[in-house]
């Protein structure tokens, strides 16, 4: 979960980084390719191309400053409390592994202790056959 919250949040971060770039692009495309005079006469963008250029910057920024402060916050709402409970739980983990080592050692001793009275319980039959 944390290596998914720190890739979703780098990830957003880098498509807004990249859209912002893209009215910049789309500006140089925008603008009149000089010519000399064998060529035709330049063709100007027109106004309200340039116009929803501004608007699609505009609200890129928008965007861009209200999704940025959110996708820094995840670090404090997301990421950090999951790593909290990861070293929380890292102190269970090892608790549980310790008490099953333990069992094992423990159901291993019972079924020597039980082959053993089993192992006796046949010798004293034994005897007292004979």
């Amino acid at each position: 979960m944390i290596t998914e919250s720190k890739n979703f949040r780098d990830s957003w971060t880098r498509i807004l980084t990249h859209q912002a770039a893209l009215p910049t692009q789309w500006s140089t495309i925008y603008q009149p390719i000089p010519s000399d005079s064998t060529r035709a006469p330049e063709a100007e963008t027109p106004a309200e191309t340039l116009e929803m250029l501004t608007s699609y910057t505009v609200c890129l920024t928008e965007v861009r400053e209200t999704l940025l402060p959110v996708l820094d916050g995840m670090d404090g709402k997301v990421v950090q409390p999951a790593m909290d409970m990861k070293k929380a739980l890292e102190g269970v983990a090892k608790m549980v592994k310790k008490r099953h080592h333990k069992k094992m050692d423990y159901d291993r001793f019972t079924q020597s202790v039980s082959s053993l009275r089993t192992l006796i319980w046949l010798m004293r039959v034994r005897e007292i056959e004979e």
